[in-house]
């Protein structure tokens, strides 16, 4: 319903700058054309940003291009205005586009092999006397309802010691861990970039912030949150965190 308001509010835009002599004309952006450079510079790129706008609300009801045309008006109506100096004109439309946005367009990245009807799940380890970790384990769950992408194991269970090695126990943080279906085991930033890129949706969006900065400066943040972590949260009474009865068979021990 808001991407339908947000298209709705943009081709109303577009069709009132479409009325206006400027904008018709291409001089509204740069009416001596931009950086120097010839008018038809400019007159292209006014086009551009007025095309993108009513582009918007007459493609919205297209699903299957509703997510292409929103990123491509979505870098326009951001670019050209900055370029232009029309700063509040870019954080406007990044605000409406953020509004659009809809998270069903980040899908949940699914492991080889896996089907509807034998679902091959990864193991998520985590601490069982961690409070942050048992509020990280509920998150996962609400955002995986059906059981489709992980079960869930204490660091201190009987079923960490089945799946991984000694020498592998022995050199994890007591935090996340996931052991990926391709053998892979995951710790720290690169646990929690698993899960999101896996999650999709919105939690997808926090894998490609995660993604701008390297390991090192990730894993730093990580471990600074994990020294404070039992100061912040409080100790749970038991390993299992307080999950509805029908997703406590989600849980190995």
């Amino acid at each position: 319903m808001r991407g339908w308001v947000v298209a709705v509010v943009y081709l109303v835009i577009g069709l009132v700058l479409l009325g206006d002599d400027a904008w018709r004309y291409g001089s509204a952006l740069w009416p001596a054309g931009p950086f120097g450079l010839p008018m038809a510079v400019g007159r292209v790129l006014t086009w551009a940003v007025l095309g993108s706008m009513l582009g918007l609300g007459l493609s919205w009801p297209v699903a299957d291009v509703r997510r292409w045309v929103w990123g491509i008006s979505l870098g326009v109506l951001v670019v050209i205005p900055i370029a232009a100096g029309w700063w509040w004109a870019a954080l406007i439309a990044a605000g409406l586009h953020l509004v659009a946005f809809d998270p069903g367009w980040l899908k949940a990245d699914r492991i080889s092999g896996m089907t509807a009807t034998t679902p091959q799940l990864e193991p998520l380890f985590y601490d069982g006397m961690c409070g942050l970790c048992h509020r990280w384990v509920k998150i996962v769950l609400r955002a995986d309802p059906d059981g489709q992408l992980f079960y869930f194991s204490p660091l201190q269970g009987e079923t960490i010691t089945r799946v991984l090695s000694t020498e592998q126990r022995a050199a994890l943080p007591d935090s996340v861990v996931v052991y990926s279906s391709d053998d892979e085991l995951l710790t720290k930033s690169a646990a929690v970039m698993h899960i999101l890129r896996r999650l999709g949706g919105w939690y997808k969006l926090g894998y490609f912030a995660m993604a701008a900065f390297p390991r090192p400066l990730r894993d730093f943040g990580y471990d600074c949150v994990a020294r404070v972590r039992h100061k912040l949260f409080k100790k749970p009474d038991n390993a299992c965190p307080m999950t509805p009865p029908e997703q406590r068979d989600r849980f190995k021990f």
